[in-house]
């Protein structure tokens, strides 16, 4: 029935693939790579064009700055100052009011622009003739400037090469000769740039740039020199940048590629170089971001084949379902009633030959189901009976047993108690007779000490083989802890028995026995107690726990002392076991027996050297 299914359906619907979606895949193929040749080459043009307008604005900015440090080299007032006084010597130079229209020039042209961090006029030996900062370092090292030579041998302003100051800002020094009616420079102009001012707002802008898009300066030791968006500008100042755009750049070629720029991203970036600065000029835009359109033309044609896909897909579901479904539904119902599910069941409402069987599956299935669900429920009853029967008989023995039991324990401690006594009396009038201290005295104490114990053990023996009878009441467990306790107090104290106490707030009460959880508090206690020696510590703790969705009240008392070896903690509850020098071992075994009355548990965790904790579990109804 699964390969009739598999057939029709997967066929025709190979088929429809086949003939609708395989030529649109094909004319997406060639139309998305057409397309993408168009946008790579558009973005090309477009960086390109990008890093050229801003290689025109530097020359035009430049220029500028040309056009002021001329127009003050040629003022005939400078000229005539610096002509006539400049030859005389620093220290020759009069203050004349030329002089101060000389320094109100300087200072108006420092006004034109932001990037003039500083005008001056100096003679060649570096004396200050005007200047709009004359304590700069720009006019203390003049005379050390690695342009003075060439301004010299220059009739038109020339330009040093981009350096960091203090401040982290680029500079460049513009100076533009003065010369005589010779033509012999006897002064110059200097203008201090601040390049940060001008380059970082017009590398910064993000016209065209998208998101992802900058432009930025190189030096000649590939040093970014203008804001970065990826960098802080301690970052760019601090190193070198290597990538496929910023070599070309210094190698004074202009270009467009596709790249991963310095931060390591893909990106299509335009490069060239700048002569007249040294610097290389990169407009750079990341290729997600430009080929982010093709995304939408993408998401259209699989939007498209999606569309055609489900609607083959729905093609083929209505033949299958039509056809084959209903049949491949009994063969897996049949299939899963023989695994033991009976509630399988086939939904046609078709009136035809399919409908009828359809029908007479689902009357079969039915009636085998209520068939098998009698017969389960008899199964139960009859199981249920068993286990009461069993579990009756099961008491049945064990009570008989313990009956047994207890009538031949009592019978023997009955008629080894009188003996017992008669031993216990004689030993006794002995001792009237002899002196306090000596050999006969001691052995006298032994013997007398050796018939209590025996004494004890048969009282012990006796409670141990009585059936448990128990006169239940909701009783609060931390005043049978507290009772317990006060029963003790005189035996802590002669101990010097610290007792730490931890209760949750809101303990439910429980219903049991509370005279016999008393006595099994008591004797947990005392072994506590003797186990911790002198100065001990004894714990004792409340607390409501669930296990498996019952919920259970948890009593844990701890000592510090010596621990239970392991090999003991097996044989700890059983009878007659004790590790005491005095103990007739039932002590343990009775408080197991009192907890299993109550459908208690109690059980033990010791550790050599890491004391003892016993803890019992009382269930919550």
């Amino acid at each position: 029935m699964f390969r009739i299914r598999k057939s029709i359906s997967r066929r025709f619907f190979i088929t429809l693939i086949v003939i609708a979606i395989l030529p649109v895949g094909i004319v997406t193929y060639y139309t998305y790579g057409a397309a993408r040749s168009a946008l790579t080459g558009t973005a090309y043009l477009h960086m390109s064009t990008i890093a050229l307008d801003h290689a025109n604005h530097l020359e035009t900015w430049f220029n500028e700055r040309v056009n002021d440090i001329n127009t003050i080299s040629q003022l005939s007032t400078v000229r005539d100052y610096c002509s006539k006084y400049c030859a005389l010597g620093s220290q020759r130079l009069p203050a004349t009011d030329d002089q101060r229209q000389l320094a109100s020039v300087v200072s108006v042209t420092r006004g034109r622009s932001p990037s003039y961090e500083s005008v001056h006029i100096l003679t060649p030996g570096g004396t200050v003739i005007a200047s709009t900062n004359p304590a700069s370092e720009d006019v203390q090292n003049f005379a050390q400037l690695d342009i003075l030579d060439t301004a010299k041998e220059s009739k038109e302003p020339v330009l040093s090469s981009v350096h960091q100051h203090r401040d982290g800002h680029w500079r460049m020094h513009l100076l533009a000769p003065i010369v005589d009616g010779g033509k012999q420079p006897v002064a110059y102009v200097m203008a201090v740039l601040d390049v940060s001012k001008t380059i970082d707002p017009l590398m910064t802008d993000r016209v065209g740039l998208g998101e992802t898009g900058e432009t930025y300066l190189i030096d000649r030791q590939g040093r970014i020199i203008s804001k970065s968006i990826y960098l802080s500008r301690e970052e760019a100042f601090s190193r070198s940048f290597s990538s496929y755009g910023i070599e070309q750049a210094l190698r004074h070629q202009q270009g467009t590629d596709v790249y991963q720029n310095y931060a390591g991203h893909k990106v299509v970036g335009s490069y060239l170089w700048l002569p007249r600065f040294e610097w290389g000029l990169l407009a750079e835009i990341e290729k997600s971001e430009i080929m982010e359109p093709l995304g939408g033309i993408g998401a259209r044609v699989f939007g498209a084949i999606a569309v055609v896909t489900f609607l083959s897909l729905l093609a083929a579901l209505f033949v299958t379902r039509r056809v084959s479904r209903p049949i491949t539904r009994m063969a897996d119902a049949a299939r899963e009633i023989a695994e033991g599910r009976l509630d399988q069941r086939i939904q046609y409402r078709a009136e035809d030959e399919i409908g009828a069987l359809a029908d007479s599956f689902n009357s079969m299935s039915q009636k085998l189901s209520s068939l098998i669900a009698s017969l389960q429920e008899k199964e139960k009853s009859l199981q249920n009976a068993y286990d009461e029967l069993m579990s009756a008989q099961e008491q049945m023995v064990r009570s008989e047993r313990m009956a047994a039991i207890g009538e031949l324990v009592a019978s023997v401690v009955h008629e080894m108690r009188n003996p017992l006594s008669s031993i216990k009396l004689n030993l006794q009038i002995i001792g009237r007779t002899l002196q306090e201290e000596g050999a006969l005295s001691e052995h006298f104490e032994i013997a007398l000490n050796q018939a209590v114990q025996l004494e004890k053990m048969f009282s012990d023996l006796l409670n141990y083989s009585k059936p448990v009878s128990l006169e239940q009441s909701a009783t609060n467990i931390q005043d049978l802890i507290e009772k317990s306790l006060m029963q003790l107090k005189e035996e802590f104290l002669i101990q010097e028995t610290r007792v730490d106490k931890e209760f949750d707030r809101e303990l439910p009460t429980i219903l049991v026995d509370s005279d016999k959880v008393q006595q099994v508090l008591v004797n947990i206690f005392k072994n506590a107690m003797e186990a911790t020696g002198k100065n001990g510590i004894v714990s004792v703790s409340a607390k409501l726990e669930d296990s498996n969705g019952n919920s259970f009240l948890s009593v844990a008392i701890s000592d510090d002392g010596p621990g239970v070896p392991p090999q003991h903690i097996r044989t700890a509850f059983q009878p007659f076991f004790t590790t005491k020098k005095k103990g007739t071992g039932l002590g343990l075994a009775i408080v197991r027996k009192i907890m299993e009355a109550h459908g208690a548990k109690v059980d033990l965790w010791s550790a050599n050297g890491r004391g003892t904790t016993v803890r019992l579990r009382f269930p919550v109804s």
